[in-house]
């Protein structure tokens, strides 16, 4: 993600100078030569050895000696490393490999003459530092490829926060940077970052293949002026907890450090090696929980004084890179010695949001368009786009503006003369949606029911109120309290309390009738109960709608029934029985909303014993009952989830039910509801969108369009619904 400029702080910091000082006190285990053997004479043990910690990408893990002989050549004396199918072989003081790193043909690398003084470490440049540590041992792969932890998408861009902190105790600076892939190949790519480290603009080259992921380096360790190239290895197939593997290893006398000022360059060794840590479980602001592999680079240089042979202490830094599936580096932590050496510099980068166009994860960057002023009165999703319904200042006009799915405003529709106001309900479904408007009288709202059809174009079906529905049914003098509608499928469901008088007394009825989405009816009036009810509310769900309201029965009490096309009656269910009084106001009791199979009911704390602040719910079975994680309604609260408001919030879910999504201020959050896991016990992922609260939002397969309005214009922002994944 950021390159050369993390990999040049150690040699930055040995050229600037760091002091001679005493030898460590704890000894480095590392692949050290023998003081016999620190000469030009090199044995086949010594260069195997030496294979194995230099390339431990390629030879590594437990190994066997011996002699083969092979037709047409000889008969080799080599080292097999079965964990990775290669060999290091010599024969007539030529050095060979054989197996995947060679593409399996036997390929001369040099003559042992070549490799004495880079094992040996002679009095030259070039051997070994003597800093790289013994491999752990392998435990569990992670994933056969690693190709899918740095996956390379052209035109993706990964938005990050950064903070550096120069030293302990230190004010941490903030900044933003983003990094941007220009694919060149399947498997190569230019990244691009805007503000690597808080540096400035920053490129490297990144390339996949034979297993490796990975992007060159040019470095001058030594400082004389010779920039070397670096494989910089992030990645290798199998990725396996505790595999580790060099990237740099290298002793060098021709350099142009003299940090004893006797006017003779000093030693250096450099060495640089990653180690796989394993699977880690990330939480990052405004994101959901990511299941991570952690990668450690670690940097390591010490210098040899030349006219003392004294060893300085080894200057180390490590970059903790964390890596998730399908998406790529999601967080980048180095610790870098302070030039005093005395302490050390942080600088943390954390993904904020991905985007690769189709896919993502988190909140992509807030977009504000001009429409025509007015107030949201609702929104529809289908698919390929969606509808955001606009009534004009004075409920007159209405204006159908038409979003993709990267909430960009594509066109918009205006209907003269065709209002919407707060008194009227928009209803989506599949094809288009429905405006309902319930006449009102001096005597309050009428027994009459106006309404409008537009297609998914936001086109206006037929002509604006073309169809009316009457509520009255055989009651006559009613009074009506709002009604409420929900589709399912074809079918539009309307709900609504109608208030008669007898001869002896006042009564109420809770009413519930199909009808087409034309408004023609399509079965008789259901009674759904005969006494005084509040706060009703109504959801279609796969081939059934879902009531809930509150009753005065025992005590005041919630209840809800689950009603399919051509029932006869209405079966009422308790769910919370003997509230106060005071939740006889709340227009809030129960919310039902498809999810899952059979639906879902959510409430807040207009239930007895629920925390303030939080949300609750519980999903249905196939018999309607509901699924519970305990004994109190406190029990079912959603991690996380703020209250629902008084207001229907924005509550929803996709379109094959598999994912609940809550939008309430300024927090997306959205939860898995299959199986038969209590709603309660599930994780919630979450996402902050921005810091702007949206007031409706656009459910889609994999994504929420958030929308919003104030007086800049119409605002969208796309939070992509997914979660991190196993490795």
């Amino acid at each position: 993600m950021r390159g050369c400029k993390s990999l040049c702080v150690v040699a930055m910091f040995v050229v600037a100078g760091c002091g001679g000082g005493e030898p460590p006190k704890t000894a480095v285990r590392a692949y050290v030569p023998s003081v016999r053997a620190q000469t030009s004479v090199l044995t086949e043990t010594a260069l195997f050895d030496w294979a194995q910690f230099a390339y431990s990408q390629y030879f590594n893990g437990t190994h066997s000696d011996g002699l083969a002989a092979v037709a047409g050549y000889g008969t080799f004396s080599y080292r097999y490393w079965p964990a990775t199918g290669n060999y290091v072989g010599v024969l007539n003081g030529t050095v060979y490999i054989y197996g995947p790193v060679s593409a399996n043909a036997i390929k001369p690398v040099g003559s042992m003459s070549d490799f004495a003084c880079r094992v040996n470490a002679c009095d030259a440049s070039g051997g070994s530092s003597g800093l790289i540590p013994v491999a752990p041992s392998f435990a569990q792969t992670i994933t056969a490829d690693a190709a899918v932890l740095r996956p390379i998408r052209d035109s993706a861009v990964w938005a990050y926060r950064g903070t550096r902190t120069a030293y302990t105790g230190a004010t941490p600076i903030n900044y933003l940077t983003r990094t941007t892939q220009a694919a060149t190949s399947g498997s190569t790519a230019i990244e691009s970052t805007t503000n690597s480290a808080n540096e400035g603009p920053d490129t490297q080259d990144l390339s996949i293949g034979g297993g490796i992921v990975g992007s060159p380096q040019s470095i001058d360790f030594a400082g004389n002026g010779n920039a070397e190239t670096v494989q910089l290895v992030e990645l290798r197939s199998p990725v396996r907890q505790g595999d580790q593997y060099t990237i740099w290893d290298r002793h060098y006398t021709d350099t142009a450090i003299d940090v004893d000022g006797d006017k003779v360059p000093d030693a250096l060794d450099v060495a640089m090696y990653a180690r796989v840590m394993g699977v880690e479980t990330l939480s990052l602001p405004g994101l959901p929980a990511l299941t991570t592999v952690r990668v450690d680079i670690t940097e390591r240089a010490r210098i040899t004084a030349s006219s003392t042979g004294e060893q300085s202490p080894v200057i180390e830094s490590v970059i903790q890179t964390w890596y998730a599936r399908g998406i790529g580096i999601v967080r980048q932590r180095s610790s870098t010695p302070t030039v005093s050496g005395n302490d050390v510099e942080v600088i943390d980068e954390q993904l904020s949001s991905w985007d690769a166009g189709t896919e993502g994860i988190g909140a992509m960057a807030t977009l504000t368009s001009v429409v025509p002023d007015g107030s949201i009165r609702g929104t529809a999703g289908f698919g390929d786009h969606a509808l955001v319904v606009v009534a004009g200042p004075l409920s007159t006009d209405t204006t159908m503006v038409r979003l993709d799915t990267r909430g960009r405003v594509v066109s918009s529709r205006t209907h003269s003369n065709v209002p919407m106001g707060w008194d009227g309900l928009v209803v989506p479904h599949a094809q288009g949606l429905l405006y309902l408007r319930q006449l009102q009288a001096q005597s309050g709202l009428t027994a009459t029911v106006e309404l409008t059809r537009f297609d998914a174009d936001g086109a206006l079906v037929g002509n604006a109120g073309g169809a009316t529905i009457d509520l009255a049914g055989a009651r006559t003098n009613a009074m009506f309290e709002p009604v409420k509608a929900a589709v399912d499928g074809t079918t539009l469901w309307l709900l609504w309390s109608r208030i008669y008088n007898t001869a002896t007394s006042q009564e109420r009825e809770l009413i519930l009738r199909p009808y087409t989405l034309d408004g023609a009816p399509l079965g008789p009036e259901l009674l759904v109960d005969p006494v005084a009810s509040t706060a009703q509310k109504i959801a279609g769900i796969g081939g059934r709608v879902l009531l809930t309201w509150g009753r005065f029965g025992n005590g005041y009490e919630a209840v809800y029934a689950s009603v399919a096309l051509g029932d006869s009656r209405v079966v009422v269910q308790p769910f919370a029985s003997g509230m106060s009084n005071v939740t006889v106001t709340a227009s809030q009791l129960l919310l039902p909303r498809a999810a899952g199979a059979s639906g879902c009911l959510l409430w807040t704390a207009s239930l007895p014993g629920m925390p303030t602040g939080t949300t609750a719910g519980v999903l249905l079975d196939a018999s309607q009952n509901p699924i519970r994680a305990g004994t109190t309604f406190a029990d079912e609260v959603l991690a996380g989830v703020p209250a629902l408001p008084e207001v229907t919030p924005p509550v929803d879910s996709t379109p094959d039910g598999s994912q609940l999504v809550l939008t309430i201020g300024t927090k997306v959050s959205w939860i898995g509801t299959g199986g038969s896991t209590p709603l309660g016990a599930r994780p919630v992922n979450q996402v902050i969108v921005g810091d702007t609260s949206v007031s409706n939002h656009v459910v889609l397969a994999d994504r929420v369009l958030a929308v919003g309005g104030d007086a800049r214009g119409l605002t969208t922002t796309v939070v992509w619904l997914n979660s991190g994944t196993a490795p």
